[in-house]
């Protein structure tokens, strides 16, 4: 069966670049003109969202610490940034205390 109007092949990277999506965006534009590429990019963002889904289960049951895989210590170098980000706010929002107002 033709499509009632015949559609780029480029839609398949939709779904490519935005996963599910991407895959539901592409359904819908082209569901009225070409039913067999819609599903093909519906099913194309279902398998790579899937894919993905997967793909980060493996790293985050990995036995390997973060550490070792990426051969710095993630966790201190976020936890120290977002003090500091912290602390900076505080210091910015705060009000001057009694002393500083007396002595200025």
């Amino acid at each position: 069966m033709q499509p009632d109007r015949p559609r780029s092949g480029w839609w398949y990277l939709v779904p490519i670049f935005l996963g599910l999506i991407g895959g539901i965006i592409a359904y819908f534009a082209l569901r009225n003109d070409d039913r067999e590429k819609a599903k093909k990019c519906l099913y194309l963002g279902i398998i790579l969202g899937i894919i993905g889904i997967i793909v980060n289960l493996l790293f985050l049951t990995s036995e390997i610490p973060i550490e070792e895989q990426f051969g710095v210590n993630v966790w201190k170098f976020v936890k120290s940034s977002i003090l500091n980000m912290f602390f900076d706010f505080m210091r910015k929002c705060s009000t001057p205390s009694i002393d500083q107002v007396i002595y200025e």
